[in-house]
């Protein structure tokens, strides 16, 4: 996967909470999110990326600590989502589809596929979430008649509709058009919507509790650390007065000045 350098590093809070739905995805624990996430924007931060090559990096620097573990999810422990049952790319190519509204072509770059791998991906991992809480897919393809169009059975054209992922606007209103007269293909459609809704709710919701609230906060405040050290222009006063008496010169200096003081005072004391 390339990164491309150059540009601004400003990721915003939107941005923010995306890579929070990435690491939702590969850890239930809050306490291990928060420590990945910082990790990663920590390890991306001081990087010359552009934002959006910084979520990505940042996205699979979090899936290469998945994959290698790094988390006390038991999947199979009392109360744990079904989710957690399958592999760590499907998790988070599930997430980042359903609450991120992650590109295929993002995706891809992410976890190192093709678009076309990463629309079989994302079909047999939603058919995967949705047979491990028990359920099947309704019905597989609609019945073709005149102009309608081929449905792939390992990745259909319903769900490059409802992913947004149509070649051109003309391929949507010509789906569009032909389901207003197709019974079969807009029956097709409404299952696999139906089916998107099955699968959200398997998925991990978007958490709005405050410890979600505190990663943000923190991850934010990375965030300007970062961009201060790569643009000093950008520090407030006081984030420049603050990081000025971190230096050890600058420590040592004022110690030696107020014990210099101290002892004026002491002696001015004394002689009274």
């Amino acid at each position: 996967m390339e990164f491309k350098p150059g540009g601004d590093f400003s990721v915003n809070a939107e941005d923010l909470r995306s890579l929070m739905v990435v690491g939702r995805a590969l850890w239930a624990n809050p306490l291990d999110l928060r420590n990945a996430s910082i990790d990663a924007i920590t390890a991306v931060s001081f990087l010359n990326l552009t934002p959006d090559h910084a979520v990505e990096k940042a996205a699979r620097t979090l899936l290469d600590r998945g994959l290698r573990g790094e988390r006390a999810t038991d999947a199979f422990a009392p109360g744990v989502s079904v989710f957690y049952r399958l592999m760590p790319e499907q998790r988070l190519l599930l997430m980042a589809l359903h609450f991120g509204r992650w590109s295929y072509a993002r995706l891809g770059r992410v976890l190192k596929l093709s678009s076309d791998q990463i629309e079989e991906l994302a079909w047999s991992s939603r058919i995967a979430l949705v047979s491990a809480s028990g359920a099947t897919y309704p019905s597989g393809a609609p019945v073709a008649v005149s102009h309608c169009p081929v449905y792939h059975s390992r990745h259909p054209w319903t769900q490059r509709f409802l992913d947004e992922e149509l070649v051109s606007g003309r391929e949507r209103l010509y789906l569009q058009n032909h389901m207003m007269v197709c019974d079969s293909c807009r029956k097709a459609l409404e299952r696999c919507r139906d089916f998107y809704y099955a699968i959200e709710a398997e998925l991990p919701s978007e958490s709005e509790n405050q410890v979600d609230q505190d990663i943000l906060v923190e991850l934010e405040k990375v965030m300007r650390s970062a961009r201060g050290w790569r643009q000093p222009s950008t520090r407030t006063f006081i984030e420049s007065l603050g990081l000025f008496f971190q230096r050890k010169d600058i420590l040592c200096a004022a110690g030696f000045l107020l014990g210099l003081v101290f002892w004026k005072i002491l002696g001015h004391l004394k002689g009274f």
